[in-house]
């Protein structure tokens, strides 16, 4: 998977290492190597690009027109172009998107939202979600569990099934 044509590389960075708690509106877009526990909203039109990096996290809601998972994001993504998804990538949270790019080792947990043309509005997110203490294993209550494209291919079956086989 590589950067779509109209998207512009991110320009801002949170290093590897480096935590933030708080919101960020970036101008052109943004890659995080860190940890963030807050929002991001890439304001740049239909050029920005958020990446969350392979090791990075973000504990949050991520909005650009590009946006570029290969580490993990617990919250809401809308990505009003393109929405890619790599093999490390483990997202928990609603994902919109216009187009999807989604690699079938990609760990998705929630729905999947395809936007086709309409317009649709940023799930609402108040306050950044807390940090898991550590060692805690506190999951959060998930509407679906996919890993890959094919991650419904068991519940498909299942429901083929007649009662009590």
């Amino acid at each position: 998977m590589h950067l779509p044509k109209s998207a512009q590389a991110p320009k801002g960075l949170l290093p590897k290492g480096s935590q933030l708690h708080g919101e960020l509106s970036v101008a052109q877009g943004l890659r995080i190597e860190g940890q963030l526990w807050g929002n991001v909203r890439a304001a740049d039109g239909d050029a920005a690009t958020v990446l969350v990096a392979e090791g990075a996290s973000v504990v949050g809601a991520i909005e650009a027109a590009h946006v570029i998972v290969q580490g993990q994001v617990q919250g809401p993504i809308v990505a009003t172009q393109h929405l890619q998804l790599h093999a490390s990538a483990q997202v928990d949270g609603e994902l919109h998107y216009r187009t999807l790019d989604l690699h079938p080792d990609a760990q998705v947990r929630g729905v999947l939202v395809p936007m086709l043309g309409m317009e649709v509005e940023a799930p609402a997110v108040s306050e950044p979600l807390e940090p898991a203490a550590p060692g805690a294993a506190a999951e959060p209550e998930a509407k679906g569990v996919a890993k890959g494209p094919t991650g419904d291919a068991d519940k498909a079956n299942e429901a083929d099934q007649p009662a009590g086989e």
